[in-house]
């Protein structure tokens, strides 16, 4: 059996004017819409750009549904599924209309291999299986949705879907939650949710709305939590990658997605790297982080050591004449920060070596993670070919974070976490 389905709605990040770069954004370092049209347009498709639409757009690529991603009209959570199982499903390429939702899938799959779940398991009482087998549906289209209401919540915006209708308000932060404006749809009739119903069958709505609290108590969604990015911000458990303000790394390691990458942000840092030296020159990739729009490249080419820190696209360079000698060796790296600006230092052996200004901090430093020993992505500079790996052997790595986050920093990292909602 395949499960095929999609994310869920289109986003709005790209703010009213759409970005080139979408971790401007992120970084609330927004592009000047003259400058995109007048220079950057033919950049939108290639690898120069990391471009996100418009809010008008993301309207448009939710068509016919409403409103974006995070809120739960259906722009924001009606998505496609589409499952194949030859063993099972007799009629391929069937359409069906009924209701169904995520937690129907785990139901789905249990029914097929004819498993009951157990309520105990080592003698500890289980969670009711939320959701209901899909299987009613795979060999008749006229059958009618056998599943029970189903409850949505997001940043305080809620819906409930039961017996056809759907009711569904949008919340704004911080309002009392009784003052929010309900609609009431009949999605059978009203895919789109274009004719609201809620003058003309109050007493549904009522109906509905109430069976939205019962089923929120029900699945423990109370009390409600209308913080919208905040949320993001819990600490981080023992045991995390982020858990203390050291990170290190014994080479050869494979990439490292952008979750578990040290937290530089806009911080106070420094990153050291034991080497060991042949009797070649040194040459290659010692640490990469993002990609060809944002991010650091720390490397070695031509004899000279180099970090270029990468601004969507504005780069600044430290860079120093190295010679080293067959051995053991530590070359590093050292960020300051002076407010929103700072200094990025050089190291080779505990020495500075070299040093430039940053007149703009990066918070975020992309979505591509990081690799140690080579570039292996989207290089973060044009200086080398990707990989450019690292010819000597790297012992050890070590990112030291030497400052707390500022608030700039925590609304960073909490926009980029609630994006991928």
């Amino acid at each position: 059996m395949i499960a095929l389905l999609s994310d869920n709605g289109a986003s709005r990040e790209g703010g009213p004017q759409g970005v080139v770069d979408e971790f401007s954004f992120f970084n609330s370092m927004w592009e000047d819409v003259d400058d995109m049209v007048a220079n950057r347009l033919d950049d939108i498709g290639t690898k120069n750009a990391h471009s996100n639409y418009p809010w008008g757009w993301s309207q448009v690529g939710n068509t016919p549904s409403r409103w974006y991603k995070s809120q739960t009209y259906g722009g924001g959570i009606r998505d496609s599924l589409i499952i194949q199982w030859p063993k099972g499903i007799d009629q391929p390429g069937g359409i069906r209309s009924q209701f169904c939702h995520i937690t129907d899938l785990a139901p789905t799959v249990y029914d097929a291999l004819g498993i009951t779940v157990p309520p105990v398991v080592n003698g500890h009482g289980q969670m009711p299986m939320h959701g209901e087998s899909l299987s009613y549906t795979f060999n008749d289209s006229s059958r009618e949705t056998k599943r029970g209401p189903q409850y949505f919540e997001m940043m305080g915006h809620r819906a409930i879907w039961a017996d056809g209708y759907k009711a569904v308000t949008f919340h704004d932060q911080n309002v009392p939650y009784e003052n929010d404006t309900w609609g009431l749809y009949k999605l059978d009739e009203d895919f789109s949710e274009m004719h609201d119903l809620s003058v003309t069958q109050p007493e549904k709505l009522k109906e509905m709305i109430a069976l939205w609290w019962e089923q929120a108590e029900l699945h423990g969604v109370l009390p409600l939590d209308d913080r919208g990015i905040e949320i993001f911000g819990t600490k981080s458990r023992p045991g995390s990658p982020h858990y203390g303000n050291t990170y290190t790394y014994y080479p050869p390691v494979a990439h490292i997605p952008a979750d578990a990458c040290p937290l530089l942000s806009g911080r106070a840092w420094t990153i050291t790297a034991d080497i060991i030296v042949g009797n070649q020159p040194v040459e290659g990739v010692i640490y990469a982080r993002g990609a060809h729009n944002i991010g650091h490249s720390f490397f070695v080419k031509d004899s000279v050591l180099h970090f270029d820190y990468n601004a969507l696209g504005k780069h600044q360079r430290a860079s120093a004449p190295i010679s080293l000698k067959p051995g053991n060796h530590q070359l590093g790296v050292r960020f300051d920060r002076e407010d929103s600006t700072g200094t990025i230092t050089l190291m080779a052996d505990g020495k500075d070596i070299g040093s430039v200004h940053i007149p703009k901090i990066v918070r975020v430093l992309g979505s591509m993670g990081m690799d140690l020993g080579s570039d292996q992505l989207s290089p973060v500079v044009s200086d080398y070919v990707a990989p450019f790996a690292f010819n000597s052997t790297i012992s050890k790595v070590q990112f030291e974070i030497r400052s707390r986050a500022t608030k700039a920093d925590i609304d960073a990292f909490l926009k980029t976490e609630a994006a991928k909602e």
